[in-house]
């Protein structure tokens, strides 16, 4: 349909009277004069015929699959965020039980009589992300530096204190046990609040998913009352410029709401 209006344009276009110019001519005695437009139709140059049904053609048919393929990887790219941030949530939450677990490991085993740099290489047996800091240790390195770059992960912030208290004790001699347990018991307490916001924002984390997915509810319905709404969506520009908008607008309603709840950890 769309290539045939392309083509009844480019006729049309063929057929068309450009603006006239009417020239007069003035009747004398004993000459016959006549007053015609001095009009001859004028074909418009090739490309332009041939540019008219391509672009209806464009227009009508490969436009909305255009647009469809858009929505589509718009759709993927904000899937595959959402399902990062998900991931990193989790591995900061895990991290945060991790870095606990080792200040109450570390504070025993100082407390037991062994040097800071010798507990810290027997807790990396049972926690293995702590070889970096070990191995630093074993050489008699700066394991102050070594903290504070495990502390760039995240959920390892409390690293960088016990960095600082392990550089404090290193200079002056202090005990580091008391530290390490009081930093243990503070990185417990974030981890309680991090269960208790997530939680609480949980319920509108789940609503905006299902709120997104309601319209394919809406297409199931349309289906099985006899229409073909995924026809109309998919395969014409009326349908896919509401694709695009609907789909759109869902989208931003879920990183929105994703924008909120990351703002609302502690």
């Amino acid at each position: 349909m769309a290539l045939t209006s392309g083509l009844l344009l480019a006729l049309a276009l063929c057929l068309a009277r450009p603006p006239g110019r009417f020239v007069l001519l003035a009747r004398f005695p004993g000459r016959t004069g006549r007053g015609l437009p001095a009009w001859r139709p004028r074909l418009p140059p090739p490309p332009v015929l041939l540019a008219v049904p391509v672009a209806a053609w464009l227009t009508g048919v490969a436009l909305p699959h255009v647009l469809v393929a858009v929505t589509v990887s718009a759709t993927a790219v904000v899937v595959v965020r959402l399902h990062r941030a998900g991931r990193r949530r989790a591995r900061a939450a895990t991290t945060r039980r991790e870095v606990a677990e080792a200040m109450d490991v570390l504070a025993a085993q100082v407390r037991a009589g062994l040097a800071p740099a010798t507990a810290v290489r027997a807790a990396a047996e049972d926690l293995p992300w702590l070889g970096g800091v070990a191995g630093v240790a074993a050489v008699g390195g700066d394991v102050p530096a070594a903290l504070r770059t495990s502390a760039a992960r995240p959920g390892a912030a409390a690293l960088g204190s016990l960095a600082a208290a392990w550089a404090v004790a290193e200079r002056s001699g202090a005990p580091l046990a008391e530290v390490l347990e009081r930093l243990g018991d503070g990185v417990r307490a974030d981890l309680e609040v991090h269960r208790e916001v997530e939680s609480a924002v949980a319920p509108a984390r789940a609503t905006s998913r299902l709120l997104a997915g309601l319209p394919v509810l809406g297409l199931g319905l349309g289906g099985s009352l006899g229409s073909d709404p995924v026809h109309v969506l998919l395969h014409t520009l009326p349908g896919a410029l509401c694709l695009v908008a609907g789909v759109g607008l869902s989208l931003l309603g879920l990183l929105w709401v994703d924008h909120l709840v990351e703002g609302a950890q502690p």
